[in-house]
């Protein structure tokens, strides 16, 4: 085993080159042999020069203890520190597109697939756990194999643009209420649904029909104009926004992956957002990854799986710390 390759903590080090000053300093002051000769001054059986090498010695270590402990301190600092700037950044820079992304993908048809997937509450783990590699094949395992085809028909379709052009008034308009809101919803995707069954049914095989429905779902409404006169800072298609949103979580997961000392404190405030967003852009991601060795947003999947796997053990823990406590306040009461 290469010794230079040992993913040894700093602080191990630390400890192992102390321990070896001290043994040396014990070796001098108490088994190395006297020479009074050469020594006139003895202290406790052991001439002057010895005691001053002990005195030095502790010092050295005393000095190496305190050093280490500034170090610890300011490394802990400057982690803290480096989370905080990413911590900033994400909500600055992601936080509402990704927002917007979330809210679109759950009320349209796409939202629908999805939370078929989903666990209760207290599976969490499981659902989160479900997507690891963000390939096609693993999302085919779990969508079914028309997957691709019902993504790519939703995505193309004018659904999700006009539930996109919703989402964005709903928090952009204080007049725009969550009733109107849902009631609009509500009737758009009704009308995904009846667009679709007339061509499952076959009754859009001549020229006039599939025109007249292609100029019904196209017209523009005064969302869709509100839209392009008050957004100054989104894409105008959705498709365009989700893949804003994954390039910014690439760079900033590109650091998060790049310095595993400041993950800790990142996690514990980004961890819940971020593994809610990523695995509902699971098929978007999959999508794009037809093999495991050439991946896109690869540092976004490093960061997940990490995480991912992290938020188990701390739901694990927190079980049995729940158990603990009901024990210890519900105790069993033996019968006599």
């Amino acid at each position: 085993m290469d010794f230079l390759k040992l993913n040894i903590p700093k602080w191990v080090i630390y400890v192992i080159i102390v321990i070896i000053i001290y043994i040396i300093t014990l070796y001098f002051f108490f088994i190395s042999p006297i020479d009074k000769e050469l020594s006139s001054t003895m202290f406790l059986g052991k001439p002057m020069q010895d005691l001053g090498a002990m005195i030095s010695s502790l010092a050295l270590i005393i000095a190496l203890v305190l050093s280490g402990r500034e170090y610890i301190n300011n490394k802990t600092a400057r982690s803290q520190e480096k989370s905080a700037e990413i911590a900033k950044l994400f909500s600055e820079e992601v936080t509402f597109k990704l927002t917007i992304v979330t809210n679109v993908i759950f009320y349209s048809k796409l939202g629908n697939i999805i939370s078929s997937t989903k666990k209760s509450k207290d599976e969490l783990d499981e659902f989160y756990l479900q997507c690891s590699n963000f390939d096609i094949q693993e999302i085919i395992q779990i969508y079914g194999p028309d997957i691709s085809e019902i993504y790519n028909k939703i995505m193309k379709s004018q659904n999700m643009q006009k539930v996109y052009y919703k989402v964005f008034k709903l928090f952009t308009d204080p007049d725009y209420c969550q009733e109107t809101f849902k009631e609009d919803i509500s009737k758009i995707n009704a009308e995904y649904d009846i667009i679709n069954n007339k061509i499952k049914n076959h009754e859009t095989t001549n020229k006039k029909n599939k025109s007249a429905i292609k100029n019904n779902t196209d017209k523009k409404d005064d969302t869709e104009i509100d839209f392009k006169y008050s957004n100054i800072i989104l894409p105008k298609k959705i498709s365009g926004l989700i893949q804003e949103c994954l390039n910014q979580l690439e760079y900033i997961c590109m650091f998060i992956s790049s310095q595993p000392d400041n993950s800790q404190f990142i996690y514990q405030s980004l961890h819940k957002v971020f593994l809610s967003n990523i695995r509902n852009l699971a098929i978007t991601i999959g999508k794009q990854n037809n093999n495991s060795y050439d991946k896109l947003y690869t540092n976004i999947i490093e960061v997940y799986n990490t995480w991912a796997k992290k938020y188990k053990k701390d739901i694990i823990i927190e079980k049995k710390r729940k158990i603990k406590i009901n024990k210890i306040l519900n105790p069993k009461i033996t019968k006599i």
